[in-house]
C-alpha cells in the first residue's frame, strides 16, 4: 500500500498541469482513509487539502462541499472539529460539529448546543433539519420523550410527525396515548390506516394482550386484504395458532 501511495504522489504533477488537483486530492484522501491509514501521511495530506480548499484555486461555492468531504475522511476527531471552523458557511460548520460530537463521539447531550445554534441562526436550509435531529436525539439517545414530542409537534408535518410522536409516547411509557395517536392518524390519513392498525396490534402483542392483538390483525385482513400489512397480520395470526384459510380470515 505504501508503494502504491508513493506512485500516486508521483502522478501529482500531471494533475497540477491539468488544473485538476481536487481530483488528485479526493482520490488520495479516499485511499488514505479507507485503505492505507498511515497516521502521518494522513495528517500531512489533510493539512494540504485544507490549504488547497482555502486557496483561490477553489471557487467559493465549492468550499463547503469540499470541506465536508475532507472532514468525513478525517479520522482524528480533534482535527475534524478544527476543520469545521474553516467552512465558509458557519451554520454548515455547526452541523458538522454536531455530527462529530454526537454521532462520532457519542456525546449527544453536548451535541445539542450545536443544534440550538443552527435553530437560532434561522438558516433557510438547516433549521428544519436541526429540529428533526434534536427531536430524534431527545427521543432515541437521551430518553427525553416529552421534550421530543414537543419538538415533533412544533415541526407539524403529519403524518410523519404523528408516527414519531406515537413512538416517543410508547418509549416514554405513555401506552394509551400512543394508541390514541395511532387511531387519530388512521382517521385523519386513510392511507396510513393499515399501518396504524398493524402497529397497534403489535403493541398489544408485545404487551401480552392477546385478544386485542388478534382482533386488530383480523380487522386488517378483512378491511385491507391487499395492503402490505395483511401479510404480516396473516403470519401473526398463524403464530397465535389461528387458521386464516389463506389471505382472508375466516371467522369461527
Amino acid at each position: 500500500l505504501s508503494a502504491y501511495f508513493k506512485w500516486w504522489k508521483a502522478q501529482r504533477p500531471f494533475y497540477e498541469q491539468g488544473k485538476k488537483m481536487w481530483d488528485w486530492y479526493s482520490r488520495a484522501l479516499d485511499f488514505i482513509h479507507h485503505r492505507y491509514r498511515d497516521e502521518k501521511e494522513s495528517s500531512d495530506l489533510i493539512d494540504q487539502v485544507a490549504a488547497f480548499i482555502k486557496s483561490p484555486a477553489v471557487e467559493e461555492n465549492h468550499r463547503n462541499g469540499h470541506f465536508d468531504f475532507l472532514i468525513e475522511r478525517t479520522s482524528d476527531n480533534t482535527k475534524a472539529m478544527a476543520l469545521t471552523d474553516l467552512m465558509p458557511d458557519r451554520v454548515f460548520g455547526l452541523r458538522k460539529k454536531f455530527e462529530i460530537t454526537g454521532h462520532r463521539l457519542g456525546k449527544f447531550q453536548e451535541s445539542i448546543v450545536f443544534l440550538d445554534e443552527v435553530i437560532a441562526s434561522k438558516h433557510d436550509n438547516l433549521v428544519k433539519w436541526a429540529k428533526w435531529e434534536k427531536a430524534n436525539v431527545y427521543c432515541d439517545r437521551l430518553g427525553k420523550h416529552a421534550e421530543a414530542i414537543k419538538l415533533y409537534e412544533d415541526l407539524n408535518e403529519p403524518p410523519r410527525t404523528l408516527w414519531e410522536i406515537q413512538r416517543a409516547q410508547r418509549m416514554g411509557g405513555k401506552i394509551d396515548e400512543a394508541h390514541a395517536t395511532l387511531k387519530t392518524m388512521g382517521a385523519m390519513f386513510p392511507p396510513e390506516m393499515p399501518r396504524a392498525m398493524y402497529q397497534r396490534a403489535e403493541y398489544h402483542r408485545e404487551d401480552g394482550q392477546r385478544e386485542e392483538a388478534i382482533g386488530l390483525y383480523r380487522q386488517i385482513l378483512k378491511a385491507f386484504p391487499k395492503a402490505g400489512e395483511a401479510s404480516g397480520a396473516h403470519q401473526r395470526l398463524e403464530d397465535f395458532g389461528i387458521e386464516t384459510g389463506g389471505g382472508v380470515i375466516h371467522d369461527p
